[in-house]
């Protein structure tokens, strides 16, 4: 997963600007993968930029930066559906973030 403009990893970055980049999730079993932007002020929510339930390589996707200034990042989150210790909803699992920090 990368932010490729018109920033990279721990870059900086105005309010309200546009951001985008790829996302790669791929698994012989793949469940489901999210991409989120999550970080900053207390009151800020986990916002849901892309999901899906296939593989995908290379997927681009784009969103505007939040208003805030502060540090955060997108997480692209991945589960695939092997059953893990004999237990439902056990499943093997793999997170990367990519950080930014918008500046006003």
């Amino acid at each position: 997963m990368a932010i490729t403009d018109p920033i990279g990893d721990c870059g900086l970055i105005g309010p309200n600007t546009m951001m985008s980049g790829t996302v790669t999730a791929t698994d012989t079993h793949l469940g489901s993968w999210s991409l989120v932007m999550d970080g900053g002020p207390a009151s800020f929510p986990a916002t849901g930029i892309a999901s899906g339930l296939t593989n995908v390589s290379g997927l681009v996707w784009s969103t505007a930066a939040p208003s805030d200034q502060c540090g955060y990042v997108v997480r692209v989150d991945a589960v695939d559906r092997s059953i893990v210790n004999s237990t439902w909803g056990a499943h093997n699992r793999r997170s990367k973030d990519v950080g930014f920090c918008v500046i006003v």
